[in-house]
């Protein structure tokens, strides 16, 4: 297998604000979920707009994403949902439209290149339900493919010529909602490349919100409380915070332990929200068996953005992660 995970959020630790997105990459909101078969604790809600994460090493030329997702509104129009995004063209290579099925009064997925209509998935889709939705995109001219799966269960796939630009490539991947006073949720959301050869994303939990309860090493300052106390909130709490002028300064900290993750543990992330003085750069952390391991450096801008790095493999072994090694891992930041 050569899946590579490049985006990853649980949307658990979001409030009532746009905490986390830039005009580029927006949402109006979040709020909270139901707590059903998929779908956990809070999620993403996208209204009027569209939200498409910035994916580290693209261009790709295959791109996988799985996630939970709920129709919230009824909508009877044919509705704009995924769309493969070429960066370079500024133009989409492939999308997929929801619409309703009188039929199976559930909804039809619909595959588009341009105005062609590719393939339909028959009433694969549900009105109210929270599902799993995991796709397989490859872009080219004649040997392309799009594989989807729901609720665990292969849906089908297109083969054929999934290129509408000049360019055999793919950047992003966007979810849409622009049907007025209508909808959609998304959780436990996974953003990855790999092979067309490769599985799709399973059905997977992604815990967004273990926050620092205690420090382990910490040598920020404060600007009231403890380092830890001052980077728990959920939602994000600007006006405390830890600060340093010192290159190499970190803090470290343990969080609360998650309870079950299952068998197998796809990734790591460490998130930090930050903001800086003009050339200043952070790193995320995770501490292993007393070793702090880092990921690449980041420059935060003078607002207050999160910044987060993957840790696909235990860097401590270079072997996927076991469920032990991931709860006991520490978490936290260094100023570059």
């Amino acid at each position: 297998m050569a899946i590579s995970i490049l985006w990853i959020d649980g949307f658990d630790e979001i409030g009532g604000q746009d905490q986390k997105y830039s005009a580029s990459e927006r949402s109006t909101n979040q709020l909270s979920g139901p707590n059903a078969a998929y779908g956990y604790g809070r999620s993403l809600r996208v209204q009027n707009g569209w939200v498409a994460p910035v994916l580290s090493g693209a261009p790709f030329t295959i791109l996988f994403s799985a996630f939970d997702l709920i129709l919230y509104s009824n909508y009877d129009v044919t509705q704009l949902q995924f769309e493969f995004w070429d960066a370079a063209a500024g133009a989409v290579q492939c999308y997929l439209k929801t619409a309703l099925n009188q039929t199976t009064i559930g909804y039809d997925l619909q595959l588009y290149r341009g105005a062609a209509l590719l393939y339909t998935w028959t009433g694969v889709l549900q009105h109210g339900v929270w599902q799993h939705v995991s796709l397989r995109y490859k872009v080219d001219p004649v040997a392309g493919s799009v594989t989807l799966a729901v609720n665990g269960v292969d849906k089908g796939t297109f083969t054929g010529n999934t290129q509408n630009t000049a360019n055999t490539r793919v950047d992003r991947f966007r979810l849409n909602m622009t049907v007025d006073n209508d909808r959609v949720n998304v959780d436990n959301w996974i953003i990855a490349t790999g092979l067309a050869a490769d599985p799709l994303l399973p059905v997977t939990r992604v815990y967004g919100a273990l926050m620092p309860n205690a420090n382990v090493a910490v040598q920020f300052t404060p600007n009231a409380g403890t380092n830890w106390s001052n980077v728990n909130q959920i939602p994000p709490n600007d006006t405390s915070y830890n600060s340093t002028s010192i290159s190499g300064n970190r803090d470290v900290f343990s969080h609360a332990d998650p309870g079950s993750v299952g068998d197998t543990v796809l990734a790591v992330r460490a998130d930090a929200r930050a903001y800086a003085d003009a050339g200043d750069q952070i790193q995320n952390l995770v501490r292993v068996s007393g070793t702090d391991y880092y990921g690449t450096a980041k420059s935060p801008t003078t607002s207050y953005f999160s910044y987060g790095h993957i840790w696909q493999n235990n860097p401590a072994t270079s072997a996927p992660w076991t469920p032990s090694e991931a709860i006991n891992a520490g978490f936290g930041y260094r100023r570059v």
